[in-house]
């Protein structure tokens, strides 16, 4: 994180492609590519970093949360990978449509729930607003996903469909990698069994989060370079 992560999140420039680029051609059709893969990284290295910041400033206090941040590091690494991974510039363009359906998804939901006797015509008004567009935006999003190729409009694949397309499950290695996930959505989700499987439950799992920060780091990492490349390669398409 200090010697890559931190001056990578400070460096604005990441967030503008070389023109020429991959992801320079990938913006001129479609809704632009760099800046969905962008701010997955940011979100990627913010969680890990939040987590080295803990860390470096003494000895672990919490048993599980930094599990949980470390499970979101590994889910960002993941969906920027899975974006960025397509040498076919048309799937690239296919997979940000995608996410950005998932995100408008997720932001209809959000907003369809800000309702109630308590709410004022004028909060009513917006949200009807707000509404509308994100209905427009489906329309302009469906019509993309049809000149790309696709049925219809889909939403990305699970992150734990995406770990196990990224992984071999025949492997130490591709193992550890699903049981990072399993065990930091534990985390996430309030289970108890992680700690049912450690012989103190009082006591940091110092053997664990190695692997786990680990992990996540080499999934952030491994975003990182085919972003570069994505953000600089200059080859046709």
């Amino acid at each position: 994180m200090r010697d890559h992560g931190d001056p990578w999140l400070r460096d604005r420039r990441k967030g503008q492609p070389k023109p020429g680029s991959d992801l320079a051609r990938d913006d001129t059709e479609g809704p632009p590519v760099s800046p969905i893969s962008h701010r997955v990284l940011v979100m990627a290295l913010d969680h890990l970093g939040f987590v080295v910041d803990a860390v470096w400033s003494g000895p672990p206090k919490r048993l599980n949360a930094p599990f949980s941040a470390l499970r979101t590091a590994l889910e960002c690494g993941a969906r920027a990978r899975w974006l960025l991974e397509p040498d076919d510039a048309r799937e690239r363009r296919l997979r940000a449509v995608r996410y950005r359906y998932q995100n408008l998804e997720e932001m209809r939901k959000a907003i369809t729930t800000m309702s109630g006797t308590h709410m004022v015509n004028e909060q009513d008004e917006a949200r009807s607003q707000i509404l509308a567009g994100v209905k427009a935006e489906k329309a302009r999003l469906e019509k993309w996903a049809s000149t790309f190729g696709a049925d219809g409009l889909t939403e990305p694949p699970s992150t734990l469909d995406m770990l196990l397309s990224m992984v071999d499950v025949n492997t130490h290695a591709g193992t550890g990698f699903i049981q990072l996930w399993r065990q930091g959505s534990a985390s996430v989700h309030g289970h108890y069994w992680v700690d049912d499987m450690r012989g103190n439950t009082g006591a940091f799992d110092v053997d664990w989060f190695h692997v786990s920060i680990q992990g996540a780091m080499l999934f952030i990492n491994e975003a990182m370079n085919l972003h570069h490349i994505r953000h600089t390669r200059t080859s046709q398409n």
